[in-house]
């Protein structure tokens, strides 16, 4: 039961009641009623006591439910939220305060003195600094859950609370509260406590003292904590959940003896470990649940779990794992779940994860494990989850799962196994999933899955395999996917598949098989779907398919199909959809479809048929879509298409069709959408479409048409018509007057001078029209009349002058015009009365001069683009009051960007393009009073003159995020350049003339994450900027005459370790990735990518397979590289490998 306020009957007879049901962000469900036009909501409505009604209420939502009243007041004031208190005739079990006045920054004494009693009480988004004493007055009884978030808290409101002897919940979420001081909760009986992103950097050791008996769970993530302060969390005996996510931690403070006895959950993921030990958890001896994913750890000592026996869910991905003592988890015997995903583990040998008889879950994904032995998981008899998918493993030993009898899902792709030993799965008899896929296979032992009954999903895409023999996949009678796509296969055994009675999809898409044999299970036959594309098939057994009654969809195209018989596919019974496009097929035998009864969509494109008719299609009576483009098809029998009832989409496209006669589409064909484009018509009977009541598009584009007239286009529901690049000498006036309900008209690259001033008379739903591509040199203002709900014109690539707005003048709703490629050559008038404009093309247009008055009344302009044009100045003036948030300028004659910019000021820009021109400098002199361009995102200048940046070139462009500067002649970066920029992610500074690139020039980056210095002349790279804590550049390219040899002249900051003394095969070009734990250049650069330009013309990637890093730090002598690297380079398409976690392209600029 609930009550709705102001709700006197049912809830269809209360508007107020409904309009403040939108408002309030509570989940309703509201349906129909069965009878009467009324709303029933979910539950029993009845009248209410307890909520104001409307009229002494109209400010507040208020709902009675079973469980209690609920009120929310959004946008009001505080003594409103009083006064609607007093109304509220019982207590209130929620209360929500949002969106409060700014204005509001301290919360007074007294607004809740008339309250009968609020339970939970929610204020968010507001300005409040200070909660007074006495704020809460008169829920002291009542109060047990408090938020106060997104707020600006400088303390925790202590003094207004302590009297509150019944609340157990606290958040202050997203506060101003930077430190906590000694007894600020103290005689609080708290048991949950939120402070999560407050910036908080000291906790006094006595900040929480007073919860020593109540606190369970505190959330401490996202402040800037360098420390988990045991001191003050010490005296927590009821501790079991805290959270420190997203802070700055590198170490646990322990005094050595202090002890959380109930701690239980612990989240450090996302700090700045780097090393675990003993001490690290010896206050926490009753953990259950670790995260440390998102850290630096490069070392866990092998004691370091010796305090943590009852742990059982570890967290350890992403960081820097190198190796891990076999005696790590000896300590956890009940540990149930671990996460080492995306490290860089080498080995996990002698028993690392034996001997865990609770061990159920194990991720081991994205490191370089080379290797599974016997005892790897020895005894670990309940593991029943295992990724081991993106390593080096190119050996495992026949009995690495001999004790997992209960591994339920096993991933082992993108490897480097070239044989699995035949009894490495006869332990596993419960696996359900395997994935075997990108590895090296090239053949699977016979009987190998011999033991998995259970087997439900089998994946051996991208492999090597050759072959598929008869017994490989036997039996596996519960097998339900088996993927075989992207291998090698030229031959499959008859009777194959015959044992997969259960198999329902099935994939050999991209392999080699030139003959298909009977190989699918028949009796039963569940298959579902089948993908044989891209393959060479050429010939298929006639009772290859037999049996296959349950198939819905197949693919057999891309293939060398040269005829259909109709045996083929006689037991295809439950098919929806068939495609075969892109064979050879010439002849396809009537009543080779007629059992398809439930065939929806055929696609037969790509293949080389002459000829259509009615028995060809005999039984495909639920076709929707048949595909027939790109064959050689002539004729078309009649009534060939007349029994397809269903069929909503004919697509003949370039065939050989010439003349479209009025029999190939007689009779009730419901077709919504007909395709004919590129099919060499150059004539079209009379009335050809007219039995076609439902078409809505049809598509004539690039045929032989001459003419256009009422007789061949007469059909009232086309709403979308094309006849695009056709050589037209002649459209009569009334050509389209058959065409009510035109939506769309392309009339694009036709050879048209001029059309009949009233051709579109008729056109009143016309909304898009392009008559791009011709020769116009003018158009009437008649030709527009009738079209006032035009959106789009696309008039470019003609020889139409400015003259043609005047012909536009009138179309209120139009919001695209395309006037590109036209000789326009200046805008002395006015696009005013087109005020619906949203995207103005203007490029190409010999444009040398614009009023200013040209946009003035465009309020909803968005798009501008005015590049390729001739201009060197705009006026002040022609952006003033205007929204747009793209504009092009590129290949113009601009030498800075234009002043009027600065002086109307463009708040809404996001986008601006000025490549291209003879840009001398990014900005002239500072505009005074200029406004900066605030919300400018991106800024693409490349293919300029420009020498130098200035300290004061980007001043006016504080919000940027990506800095395009390519291809100039950039030989001086002042310092302060970038200082303002502190949201730039992306800089591109390559092909220029650069020498020097000194730390303090890029300094204020602190977002930058993608920096491209490639083909410059440096000599030199200092190390980025360290100072921020934010700066993480993902991706450096260097390159250009100042790399020679293998390595960059002069690299500082521990990254010519890596570089020096790298040999270059051929001497042209290295790839080297450094691991990202032994880069200093920046913290978390992980792709260093190194060419060097000579006089060679072929350059070739490099790309080291297996680097080991060291284990020392970068200051130490590394170990030689010469061994690592391969004896021939590798090609231009490089694979991934975990050990070098970034993606060099695939060519070198």
């Amino acid at each position: 039961m609930f009550v709705v306020a102001g709700a006197g009957g049912p809830l269809g007879e209360a508007a107020p009641a409904m309009t403040r049901l939108w408002v309030a962000p509570l989940l309703w469900v509201v349906v129909a009623a069965a009878s009467g036009g009324g709303l029933v909501a979910a539950g029993e409505l009845v009248t209410g006591t307890a909520c104001p009604t409307w009229e002494e209420n109209p400010w507040c939502p208020c709902y009675q439910f079973d469980d209690g009243v609920f009120l929310e007041c959004p946008m009001v004031s505080l003594a409103t939220v009083g006064k609607v208190l007093g109304l509220v005739r019982r207590p209130v079990k929620s209360l929500s305060i949002y969106d409060l006045d700014t204005n509001i920054t301290s919360l007074p004494a007294g607004v809740f003195s008339r309250s009968a009693g609020v339970t939970s009480l929610q204020i968010s988004q507001s300005s409040l600094q200070d909660v007074t004493e006495g704020s809460f007055r008169g829920l002291e009884d009542s109060l047990q859950s408090l938020t106060i978030m997104h707020s600006r808290l400088k303390n925790v409101p202590h003094a207004a609370l302590q009297r509150h002897q019944r609340l157990r919940a606290l958040d202050l979420e997203a506060n101003n509260i930077t430190e906590l001081q000694s007894y600020s909760f103290f005689n609080m009986h708290l048991v949950t406590l939120n402070l999560k992103g407050n910036g908080i950097r000291l906790i006094s050791e006595y900040a929480f003292n007073g919860l020593e008996d109540t606190l369970e769970e505190l959330n401490l993530m996202n402040n800037k904590l360098k420390q988990l302060p045991i001191p003050a969390l010490r005296r927590l005996a009821k501790l079991q959940t805290l959270k420190a996510t997203y802070n700055t931690i590198s170490d646990v403070a322990s005094d050595g003896f202090s002890r959380l006895p109930a701690l239980r959950a612990l989240d450090l993921s996302s700090n700045r470990f780097t090393e675990l030990s003993a001490d690290t958890l010896a206050t926490m001896p009753a953990l259950v649940s670790l995260l440390l994913y998102m850290n630096h750890i490069s070392h866990i000592a092998p004691d370091t779990f010796v305090n943590n026996g009852d742990l059982q869910s570890l967290y350890l991905s992403h960081n820097q794992l190198l190796q891990l003592s076999p005696q790590t988890f000896s300590y956890t015997p009940a540990i149930r779940f671990i996460d080492l995903a995306d490290n860089h583990l080498h080995s996990i040998g002698d028993g690392l994860f034996a001997n865990l008889p609770e061990l159920q879950e194990l991720f081991l994904y994205n490191n370089n494990l080379l290797r599974l032995h016997n005892n790897t998981f020895a005894n670990s008899t309940k593991l029943s989850v295992l990724y081991l998918r993106h390593n080096e493993l190119h050996t495992i030993e026949t009995g690495a799962f001999a004790t997992t009898e209960l591994l339920f899902n096993l991933q082992l792709s993108s490897n480097n196994l070239q044989r699995i030993p035949p009894g490495l799965f006869s332990a596993a008899r419960s696996l359900s999933s395997l994935s075997l896929d990108d590895n090296k296979l090239r053949e699977l032992p016979e009987g190998l899955f011999r033991h998995l009954g259970e087997l439900r999903e089998l994946r051996l895409q991208g492999n090597r395999l050759g072959s598929v023999s008869r017994g490989v996949f036997s039996p596996l009678p519960n097998l339900l996917e088996l993927h075989l796509q992207d291998n090698s296969i030229r031959h499959i055994a008859k009777e194959a598949f015959s044992s997969l009675e259960n198999l329902q999809h099935l994939n050999l898409e991209n392999n080699l098989v030139e003959e298909l044999p009977d190989a699918l299970s028949r009796y039963p036959a569940n298959l579902i779907t089948l993908k044989l594309s891209r393959n060479q098939i050429r010939s298929i057994h006639p009772d290859a398919f037999r049996g296959q009654n349950k198939l819905e969809i197949f693919w057999i195209n891309d293939n060398n199909l040269t005829t259909v018989y109709n045996v083929m596919f006689s037991d295809l019974s439950s098919l929806q959809e068939l495609y075969l496009e892109n064979n050879r097929i010439s002849t396809i035998q009537d009543r080779s479809f007629k059992n398809m009864k439930k065939l929806k969509r055929l696609n037969l494109s790509g293949n080389q048929l002459q000829h259509v008719s009615s028995p060809l299609f005999e039984g495909l009576r639920s076709l929707e879509r048949l595909h027939l483009a790109h064959n050689r098809i002539m004729d078309v029998e009649p009534q060939t298409f007349q029994r397809l009832k269903r069929l909503v989409e004919l697509d003949l496209s370039h065939n050989e069709i010439f003349v479209v006669r009025r029999y190939m589409f007689e009779g009730t064909i419901p077709l919504a959408r007909l395709l004919l484009r590129g099919s060499m018509i150059t004539d079209i009977d009379p009335d050809a479409f007219t039995d076609l009541l439902y078409l809505e598009e049809l598509d004539l584009s690039t045929n032989r048409l001459k003419h256009l007239n009422r007789f061949f286009l007469n059909v009232r529901s086309i709403k979308r018509l094309s006849v695009a690049d056709n050589q037209l000498d002649n459209i009569e006036e009334d050509a389209l007057y058959g065409l009510p309900s035109l939506q769309t008209l392309d009339l694009s690259g036709c050879g048209l001078h001029q059309l009949p001033p009233h051709l579109l008379a008729e056109a009143s739903e016309l909304r898009v029209l392009h008559l791009a591509r011709n020769s116009f040199r003018g158009l009437t203002a008649a030709l527009f009349q009738k079209m006032k709900g035009l959106r789009e014109v696309d008039l470019s690539h003609n020889n139409l002058t400015s003259r043609v707005l005047d012909s536009l003048q009138g179309l209120t709703k139009l919001e695209v015009l395309n006037l590109n490629g036209n000789p326009v050559e200046e805008l002395t008038g006015s696009l005013n009365d087109l005020d619906g404009l949203r995207e103005v093309l203007l490029a190409d247009t010999r444009l040398w001069r614009m009023e200013n008055t040209v946009f003035g009344r465009l309020k909803h302009l968005r798009h501008l683009d005015l590049s390729g044009n001739q201009l060197r100045t705009l006026p002040p003036g022609i952006f003033a009051n205007l929204s747009v948030e793209r504009l092009s300028l590129a290949d113009n004659a601009f030498m800075q960007i234009p002043n009027a910019m600065f002086v109307d000021g463009m708040p809404a820009l996001q986008t601006l393009n000025m490549s291209g021109n003879p840009l001398r400098r990014v900005t002239g002199p500072l505009v005074a009073g200029g406004p900066p361009l605030a919300m400018l995102e991106e800024l693409e200048a490349v293919r300029t003159n420009l020498t130098l940046l200035t300290s004061h070139d980007l001043l006016l462009t504080p919000n940027l995020r990506r800095l395009h500067l390519a291809h100039a002649a950039i030989a001086k970066i002042s310092p302060g350049c970038f200082r303002n920029l502190t949201y730039l992610t992306h800089l591109n500074l390559a092909f220029n003339h650069l020498e020097l690139l000194p730390r303090e020039r890029l300094r204020g980056l602190k977002s930058l994450s993608h920096l491209n210095l490639t083909g410059n002349i440096l000599k030199k790279l200092d190390q980025l900027p360290s100072g921020s804590q934010a700066l993480k550049v993902r991706l450096l390219l260097v390159g250009g005459r100042g790399v020679g040899r293998g390595r960059v002249l002069g690299v500082r900051g521990g990254v010519g370790w890596a570089v020096e003394g790298l040999p270059l095969i051929g001497g042209d070009v290295s790839w080297f990735l450094i691991p990202q734990t032994q880069t200093t250049l920046a913290p978390s650069l992980v792709c260093v990518c190194l060419t060097a330009t000579t006089t060679s013309t072929t350059t070739t990637p490099l790309l080291p397979p297996s680097f080991p890093p060291p284990s020392t730090t970068p200051q130490h002598t590394p170990p030689p590289l010469r061994h690592t690297l391969p004896s021939l380079p590798l090609p231009a398409s490089l694979t991934h490998s975990p050990a070098f976690p970034c993606h060099p392209p695939s060519h070198t600029p």
